[in-house]
């Protein structure tokens, strides 16, 4: 009974401190006295709620005040980026103000105890991102249709050539040849698997849950050699040549990291190659700047660390190349942003969900150019066949 008085009474405390706090001038005080950042300059003020939002859900609540229209910014990315050098600070101290940094914590922890991505609910998780309107997927991806990472490896490259040139290094390191079956996990909208149908005579069977990147990858992408389904990985049979996926290792969550190397190692021969191509964080458990994009963006998405990655495939892998390609996101994410321009000819979204989407691709454009976030190209061969020469050409 006095257990649940005093916590009663604890509760009650908090909650008085923080309805009395001046959100505005700890926010004003915070930005002034720890950063370059000018108000009215960097940041528009349009709403004074900001304040509140902010020092409620710091991460989170930058974003959502921004979708509420309750500020702008003449240069969104530059002030995102400065926001990102001073971030520990601003976290830091803000922490002590909130206690929704409490509830993001025990949000986290739930997370990591209950597997959200299973058979039945990754289709929802998958469908809520990539089925949001192919219209907007084709004026912001380009010709290529790759909403991955490209590979801007020379100067003055254009998207369409940076994604061609991503396409040819996947395809170097997978070491293909004529008559191969592959499999690609996560297929998106078909490039991949035309492209490698097309130039190196192999078969490629493509799995997605999205019907509609399986309607454009049928209606732009065909291929006598290339076959697509709307299926999970975890439910394809066979074996094959190698086995690859690309931008879809986010997606499975950490509790389903383990089972994902052991199917892949299910369904690749003894002499082959895998390679994983996805995004990860730079520390580990370093999760702060993925709220709004777990929240809005990637419904239920993880980005891994190196830590957790490398527990996941041994003892059963061998790494045969690791190579990380991040900056080149963050041009890739820039320009997605400019394809989309003033959303001309794209009618179907309200201005909430429009902001929402800019603030994501600067978000995530700025992360990976801060190198929060980072791109992970990882190759992979079974430890127990003895190749007699490794992928050495991968490097050469």
């Amino acid at each position: 009974m006095y257990l649940i008085s005093g916590l009663v009474l604890f509760i009650s405390i908090l909650f008085y401190y923080f309805k009395n706090i001046n959100s505005k001038k700890v926010i004003q005080d915070l930005i002034t006295n720890n950063s370059t950042i000018k108000i009215g300059e960097d940041i528009i003020i349009n709403n004074e709620n900001v304040y509140e939002k902010l020092l409620n859900k710091g991460e989170l609540g930058l974003a959502e005040s921004y979708m509420d229209g309750d500020w702008t910014s003449n240069n969104l990315n530059n002030l995102l980026f400065k926001i990102l050098n001073h971030q520990d600070i601003f976290e830091r101290k803000i922490k002590f103000q909130s206690i929704f940094f409490i509830y993001l914590k025990i949000q986290s922890k739930l997370k990591s105890l209950f597997n959200t991505n299973t058979l039945t609910k990754s289709p929802d998780n998958i469908q809520k991102h990539y089925d949001v309107g192919n219209n907007l997927y084709k004026k912001m991806l380009g010709k290529t249709m790759l909403y991955t990472c490209a590979y801007f490896n020379k100067d003055n490259m254009s998207l369409d050539e940076a994604q061609l040139s991503k396409m040819k290094l996947i395809a170097k390191k997978l070491n293909l040849k004529p008559g191969m079956e592959i499999l690609d996990i996560g297929c998106g909208f078909g490039s991949m698997t035309h492209y490698l149908a097309d130039n190196f005579d192999v078969k490629v069977s493509g799995v997605t849950l999205s019907p509609e990147q399986k309607k454009i990858a049928d209606e732009d992408f065909s291929h006598p050699n290339v076959t697509i389904e709307v299926k999970d990985y975890r439910l394809v049979t066979g074996k094959y040549d190698r086995v690859y996926s690309i931008g879809m290792f986010e997606h499975i969550g950490s509790r389903n990291y383990t089972e994902y190397f052991e199917k892949c190692y299910e369904l690749l021969k003894d002499d082959g190659i895998m390679l994983v191509h996805c995004m990860g964080i730079s520390k580990p458990n370093n999760h702060q700047n993925e709220y709004f994009a777990s929240n809005y963006i990637f419904p239920e998405g993880e980005l891994p660390d190196m830590v957790n990655f490398t527990k996941a495939y041994n003892p059963k892998w061998r790494l045969e190349d690791f190579q990380n390609i991040g900056i080149s996101y963050s041009k890739t994410f820039d320009a997605w942003r400019d394809n989309i321009g003033e959303w001309e000819n794209i009618d179907d979204y309200d201005d909430r969900f429009k902001r929402m989407w800019y603030y994501y691709l600067c978000l995530f454009a700025e992360n990976f150019r801060y190198q929060n976030f980072l791109l992970f190209q990882n190759v992979f061969t079974k430890k127990s066949f003895n190749r007699e020469n490794d992928c050495l050409y991968i490097r050469n």
